[in-house]
């Protein structure tokens, strides 16, 4: 978890996060929203599991990707089944960071 984290460039307040759940991935999504860094995922269905999991309080930083060209998070966390066409939906010169249990 500590080796995702300290991988996502300084500054960065949205990232995308698409992969497996797992501990790790659990882990990683309540660390980020604690941070108050904004978690965007692609599925619903992650979306409700990962809200289900976090502490209402940092609830508010795990959100639903709609595609809009200038707020498309450039910082992607991808682990297990992540495909290729999930891959080609990042903007240009997206940055991504791979994550696995």
């Amino acid at each position: 978890v500590a080796a995702v984290l300290n991988s996502i460039p300084k500054g960065t307040s949205k990232v995308l996060f698409r992969g497996r759940l797992s501990k790790v991935a659990y882990s990683i999504v309540s660390t980020l929203c604690y941070k108050g860094i904004q978690v965007v995922v692609i599925r619903h269905d992650e979306h409700h599991k990962l809200r289900r999991n976090i502490s209402s309080e940092y609830a508010n930083y795990l959100d639903i990707y709609e595609k809009s060209c200038d707020k498309d998070p450039k910082v992607w966390l991808v682990g297990d089944d992540f495909s290729k066409q999930e891959q080609f939906m990042a903007q240009k010169g997206s940055v991504f960071i791979p994550f696995s249990q």
